[in-house]
């Protein structure tokens, strides 16, 4: 009895090996030559993304892994093959390929695939195309003063960003012209908490193949609490959208937009909304996940780069003082303007330095639609 379900089992095993190696076998010879682990069969490198798991940041651990093998080196998890390139020059070949626009799979992880960060390419290029995502410039510096932090030891005053906390309402603020409130709220916690939540739980995934399949991940994985995290961060952009929707003029809600070469510049919000009722790009239902894209992605991306510039200027004081004179020198009131800011010539280039140095985006994926040659190979 158990022999005949043993064979049947190894059998099963086998006929899955085999029909697995036919149907990828172009992927699987073209990538024969590339430097890789041992890859064990069915389960791929996953045995590999087990231990990244453990270690105390998933990009470290990952970046660890690859530097020992050259560019490009093949990573499979699971049945899925993943072609590692880090080379600036297979990059750009692959950035700048017509044929690496689509998203893989992980991206549907998280649950934004109407938005820009995971739409896929029917929705993302018409719409693009269609959209420029203006933001208020005049928001932003009226919330500059929530920076400014006092403190009282010593009478000094020292300019801090409470990076996650203020950045949100920031966001909220300079992209649907709205103030929620947030930083005096519970809401505003119940946010963050909810977003850090949000991300680890995904990260978990991408890095655990066998919680791929969404029946798998709600039964036996973190599903619950990423549905519950989800639910946290999105609480904001309903609040939004109710504001937006209501029929009496929220007193919140501000209509002053920027003047930009002669021409009145819609916020985001009014973008989305211009677009649903114009044409069939965005739909009315895509708008949530739009704001979720900008309550996530521009949060923690915009206060990690902020804090990374404010690191770097406290550990090279000779550049933070030639950064505080051409400020001072190019904008000398509190009232900064975006021609004074344009004058800032070298506080940009520290902070573009900032950004190769610590990219908020450790890395990008994408999938081939068609052959395209790398290295002329």
């Amino acid at each position: 009895m158990w022999g005949v379900i043993l064979f049947w089992c190894l059998a099963t095993l086998v006929a899955v090996i085999i029909h697995y190696k036919w149907s990828h076998r172009k992927i699987l010879a073209a990538t024969s030559n590339m430097s890789s682990p041992l890859a064990l069969p069915i389960i791929g490198h996953t045995y590999l993304l087990y231990k990244i798991r453990k270690s105390p940041n998933f990009f470290n651990g990952l970046k660890a892994l690859i530097d020992v093998f050259s560019s490009p080196s093949c990573l499979h998890v699971g049945p899925l093959v993943h072609i590692i390139v880090y080379e600036p020059e297979q990059l750009q070949t692959v950035l700048n390929s017509q044929h690496c626009i689509s998203k893989p799979i992980q991206y549907n992880f998280f649950h934004v695939n109407r938005g820009i960060f995971a739409a896929p390419v029917p929705v993302l290029v018409p719409e693009c195309c269609q959209s420029s995502y203006p933001f208020s410039t005049k928001k932003a510096w009226r919330w500059s003063n929530c920076w400014n932090v006092t403190s009282v030891e010593g009478n000094a005053i020292y300019h801090s960003i409470l990076a996650n906390a203020h950045w949100t309402p920031f966001i909220v603020a300079t992209a649907c012209g709205m103030n929620l409130n947030l930083q005096s709220s519970p809401d505003g916690e119940k946010h963050l908490i909810g977003q850090h939540r949000y991300v680890e739980t995904i990260l978990r995934r991408v890095f655990n193949p066998i919680f791929y399949p969404n029946c798998i991940f709600r039964a036996f994985g973190d599903g619950k609490q990423f549905t519950e995290a989800h639910e946290q961060m999105r609480a904001v952009s309903y609040k939004v959208m109710v504001a937006k929707n209501s029929e009496r003029p929220k007193p919140v809600i501000s209509q002053d937009n920027d003047d930009i070469e002669g021409k009145k510049q819609q916020m985001f919000i009014d973008k989305l909304y211009e677009m649903v009722r114009e044409n069939k790009v965005v739909h009315r239902e895509d708008i949530i996940e739009h704001l979720d894209t900008i309550s996530f992605a521009g949060n923690d991306t915009t206060s990690t780069t902020l804090v990374n510039c404010l690191l770097m200027l406290a550990m090279f004081p000779e550049v933070q003082d030639r950064v505080y004179q051409e400020i001072m020198l190019s904008c000398p009131i509190d009232d900064v303007s975006i021609e004074d800011a344009s004058k800032l010539i070298y506080t940009e280039m520290v902070c573009k330095e900032t950004m190769r140095l610590f990219p908020v985006g450790p890395m990008l994926a994408r999938t081939a639609t068609a052959d395209f040659k790398l290295d002329g190979n």
